[in-house]
């Protein structure tokens, strides 16, 4: 099965699993679809909006944390924001 020259069987036999390991991951990484990217970047809002760090136990109804989403299969194509808001409720 295995149809490559001498030469090159020679070569691989000589490099230690390691380099086998190290040579063979570079390949895998390569080939793997990048996910994840943002094509935002931070806003200056962040300074001036308080962000709340505290304990969530004592707040009244209507306490939330608001969060914005772009989602794009590219930083060029069609995109959807969502806008996501959690309500931190008291436990029972």
């Amino acid at each position: 099965m295995w149809r490559h020259q001498d030469e090159t069987t020679d070569k691989l036999l000589g490099m230690s699993e390691a380099t086998v390991k190290r040579r063979v991951g570079t390949f895998l990484k390569a080939r793997r679809r990048k996910k994840g990217l943002t094509v935002t970047r931070p806003s200056h809002l962040k300074r001036i909006v308080p962000i709340f760090t505290g304990p969530w136990d004592d707040k009244p109804p209507g306490w939330g944390q608001i969060d914005t989403v772009l989602h794009s299969n590219s930083s060029s194509g069609d995109a959807v924001y969502t806008l996501n808001y959690t309500e931190m409720r008291p436990r029972c």
